[in-house]
């Protein structure tokens, strides 16, 4: 299986989903920080 897909595509496939990962957890840690920091000073 390993032969059919070069190395480099696969690298490549592997870096992309890690980078999309990372997106998305600052998203979250963002939104978790604006909604913290937005209950705190309204409640």
């Amino acid at each position: 299986m390993q032969g059919l897909i070069p190395r480099g595509y696969l690298w490549y496939f592997d870096a992309n989903i890690l980078g999309n990962l990372a997106l998305v957890r600052e998203e979250l840690l963002l939104g978790v920080k604006h909604t913290k920091g937005y209950y705190g000073k309204h409640s």
